[in-house]
């Protein structure tokens, strides 16, 4: 199995980069590297990674690697996780919380945040709680992306752009946005 890695940087150093064995694509919010993808600053990582799913071209790798500027902070075995072989249609990149998952739902959790916003403009109807992996970053197989349509992934960028504390509301939803037994709005 082959995997793109998508890098969301802002001012972080990614010299880490030249110890990745995989295609990178480098995302820069500052317009100061060379070699990166220049895109406007807007939003965090929630924003780019959106960005990369709607607008790359498809080629033959069979995942995608989603990580901040700084991916150490939280999962500081990120380098030789990319450079071994994935087994899996999702795997959540996290050690921070020693990699424990972290209930949340509609109406917030510990720190006060309600998805409920964005739920409600994605899917048909979700569970009231549900368990999410801190820190935002992951392996996705391509097949479970292709798995929503273009209006869903539409759908996400501008709600990535439109409301308030949408990258920590992402971090919370991206276990709904990838299972696919929770149906889309049927508009999606």
């Amino acid at each position: 199995m082959s995997i793109e890695v998508v890098i969301a940087r802002f001012d972080e150093n990614v010299s880490y980069i030249s110890e990745i064995n995989q295609q990178i694509f480098l995302y820069d919010k500052s317009g100061s590297v060379k070699n990166a993808k220049y895109i406007p600053c807007i939003g965090r990582e929630d924003f780019t990674y959106l960005y990369h799913i709607l607008n790359s071209e498809d080629n033959d790798n069979t995942h995608i690697c989603f990580l901040q500027g700084n991916p150490f902070d939280h999962c500081p075995d990120i380098l030789s996780i990319l450079n071994s072989p994935i087994d899996s249609d999702l795997i959540w990149l996290n050690d921070y919380f020693g990699n424990k998952l972290i209930r949340t739902g509609l109406h917030g959790d510990a720190h006060h945040l309600h998805v409920g916003q964005i739920t409600e403009m994605l899917f048909e109807s979700t569970p009231e709680e549900w368990d999410f992996n801190p820190g935002a970053q992951f392996i996705i197989s391509k097949q479970i992306i292709r798995s929503r349509n273009r209006k869903f992934w539409e759908c996400c960028l501008d709600i990535s752009t439109s409301v308030e504390e949408a990258a920590w509301k992402f971090e919370r939803t991206w276990p709904l946005i990838f299972n696919l037994n929770i149906k889309s709005k049927s508009h999606l």
